[in-house]
């Protein structure tokens, strides 16, 4: 069953850790049991882990201006 995109599809993917039915991998891969794997699996079933975005989406608003600058040479 395809999940939800952004963050109606975490919170399917956090709602079958909550109850034990998210596996890594496959569906008969062993169950996770660490929230923080968890996590990163319903990041990147739903197309919002980290490293699918450009660099420039994922830094903030403050190292954004600063790598921006940077880049140009100004300091």
């Amino acid at each position: 069953m395809p999940i939800d995109q952004g963050p109606a599809g975490v919170a399917q993917e956090l709602h079958k850790f909550k109850h034990g039915q998210l596996h890594t991998g496959s569906a008969h891969g062993p169950v996770v049991t660490n929230r923080k794997q968890a996590i990163a699996i319903a990041l990147n079933q739903a197309g919002m882990s980290n490293r699918k975005h450009s660099t420039k989406k994922r830094l903030g608003l403050r190292e954004m201006r600063h790598h921006t600058n940077r880049a140009h040479g100004a300091y």
